[in-house]
């Protein structure tokens, strides 16, 4: 039995947590009520004003890349999004996507806590700096990711929040570590949402007219979503 449309919004306005992280962001299914997809609801909540809960924490004084050398041995992770990254991120002389090329991967945002955008991309073309949200399988050849595309979407909205005051700060450290001086002609900071196909997040994306809060809200956001 699922839940009533009452019990979505209450649940999720009664959680503390980031908006990203609460559990009704990442529900599948419909309301015993009124038949709406639970993400629907709360993309409703969101476009008629609801506020966007970022986390708790102190934004870095400087954003420091020390071992984003794309080694491999200084990245113990078996993530298979952290390794799809790295593996981007080295092959970035050469692979150029639809929001540039990337020029860094895993950047820490928040002193003492670990919340990283997965990919920062760069598109000389339009002078934009690109924060990307990466998901994937959870385990190499199985279990495909099951994060909402809502989620997702909720995920690096917070995280463009978190760094937008920080911009041109943001813009001059990536330079730096990148050793190509391109920031000074950063002009925009945007975000987007890169998802393996056979995710469910690219399912919804692919079903987007089934869900027209969600698209609304990612059109209003200005997020751009990416499959692979």
């Amino acid at each position: 039995m699922g839940y009533t449309c009452g019990e979505i919004v209450r649940a999720f306005r009664s959680s503390i947590k980031p908006s990203y992280e609460r559990a009704e962001v990442n529900y599948a299914g419909k309301t015993a009520d009124t038949g709406e997809y639970y993400t629907e609801v709360i993309a409703s909540l969101l476009l008629d004003g609801e506020q966007l809960r970022l986390p708790e924490g102190e934004v870095r004084d400087s954003f420091a890349f020390d071992g984003h050398d794309g080694s491999s041995e200084r990245n113990k992770s078996v993530r298979n999004e952290e390794k799809f990254c790295l593996a981007r991120f080295n092959r970035r002389a050469e692979e150029i996507f639809k929001f540039g090329r990337i020029v860094n991967y895993q950047v820490n945002i928040l002193k003492r806590l670990k919340i990283n955008v997965d990919l920062v991309a760069y598109d000389e073309n339009t002078a934009t700096l690109t924060l990307v949200e990466v998901k994937g399988s959870d385990v190499e050849g199985a279990n495909r990711s099951k994060e909402t595309l809502l989620r997702c979407v909720l995920e690096i909205e917070t995280y463009f929040r978190l760094l937008a005051p920080h911009r041109e700060r943001l813009f001059a450290t990536l330079a730096a570590a990148d050793k190509i001086p391109w920031a000074k002609d950063a002009k925009r900071l945007q975000k987007a949402v890169w998802v393996k196909s056979d995710s469910r997040a690219a399912q919804e994306w692919r079903e987007i007219g089934e869900r027209p809060a969600l698209g609304k809200l990612i059109e209003a956001l200005g997020t751009r979503i990416e499959t692979y």
